[in-house]
Order: structure tokens, then sequence, then C-alpha cells
């Protein structure tokens, strides 16, 4: 659980959530492993769009590499809204040689129930 307490002024504001995290992982031809992840505000405190303080851009550029597309910006970490199993969001995959790689769910935190986590293929609509 998560506890952050401000103190501004006189005033004391104490703010406490579960924030659900999904981290994937990416292995790539070279061997290398990038993990991404989504966390699930369920007060709606992040949003699908990019946001200052909850989405993290991915500012490295490797020549192999899986992140999450918010707006125009890849990143690493992407926070949005409460857990709707109705939802999407865009991966960016980049490859720069050809091999085999592999993207797998790392861990789930803080849900209270299984879900189940799909990876789309656009281009082959499956």
């Amino acid at each position: 659980m998560l506890v952050i307490t401000l103190t501004l002024s006189s005033t004391v504001y104490s703010y406490s959530q579960e924030i659900q995290r999904v981290r994937i992982n990416f292995s790539a031809p070279d061997n290398s492993v990038r993990q991404i992840l989504i966390a699930f505000t369920p007060d709606n405190s992040a949003t699908d769009d990019f946001d200052f303080g909850w989405d993290a851009v991915n500012w490295n550029s490797y020549s192999n590499d899986l992140s999450w597309m918010v707006e125009e910006y890849k990143c690493t970490i992407q926070g949005v809204g409460a857990f709707d199993i109705n939802k999407s969001y865009p991966l960016h995959l980049l490859l720069g040689e050809t091999g085999n790689f592999n993207i797998e769910l790392h861990s789930i935190e803080n849900f209270n129930e299984a879900i189940d986590i799909y990876i789309y293929d656009s281009l082959l609509d499956t």
C-alpha cells in the first residue's frame, strides 16, 4: 500500500491507495531484457494520456526495445486510471536485428482476483 502524507502550512493531508501493477519482460534477440510497468490507479489520479509524475519516458536508444506508447512518447512506465478489462494499451516494439524475442508476464501486484493479459498483434489481427 502506498501512503503519502503532505504537510502544507498547518494542515496535514493524507493520501492512501492500492496501486495495481503489471510488469512485463521483453527478452531481445541479443539476450538483453527490458522490463516495462503499467500502474492502475483506483482513484483515476492518472489518465490514458501522458501524465507527469506517472509516466516515465524511455530515454534509451537500444536497437531492440519494448515501450508503452503514450501519445507520442515511448515510456517504460505508464500510469493509467482504474483497471478496466475492456481497455488496451499500445506497445512500441523495436527490433534492430533478426532473431527470437519473448514478451512475458513478470508479475502482477495488488489484484484481488486473477486477470487475463493478452498481447494483440495488429499486423495479424490476433
